[in-house]
């Protein structure tokens, strides 16, 4: 039991993590490199870099150049998602149809 209680609060961490590191480069207004986004975010550049991979091969980053990184076009398409569902939400709204929430 006590392991897996480690390594939820492990998954839930590396989540966080991640999260941080987009946020630093979102605060970017140019690729960043690993070591800038490693103090941004207080992260061993190591954890940064095995972190920053994942995201690259999820395409929710992308490597620039060895090193360097921006956000990437994966959080573009969620964001279009977002925002044709907001609008199509807002579309039943205004005809008086109901929303439905999943859980």
């Amino acid at each position: 039991m006590e392991e897996k209680q480690t390594e939820t609060r492990s998954s839930i961490q590396v989540i966080d993590r991640m999260m941080n590191l987009l946020d630093a480069l979102a605060a970017q207004s140019a690729p960043a490199n690993l070591k800038l986004l490693a103090l941004a975010t207080q992260l061993h550049p190591s954890t940064a870099h095995r972190i920053l991979n994942v995201m690259v091969r999820n395409r929710m980053v992308d490597r620039v150049e060895p090193g360097t990184y921006c956000l990437g076009m994966r959080l573009l398409e969620f964001g279009t998602l977002v925002r044709a569902r907001a609008d199509a939400g807002a579309s039943k709204v205004a005809l008086g149809h109901s929303i439905p929430v999943e859980a």
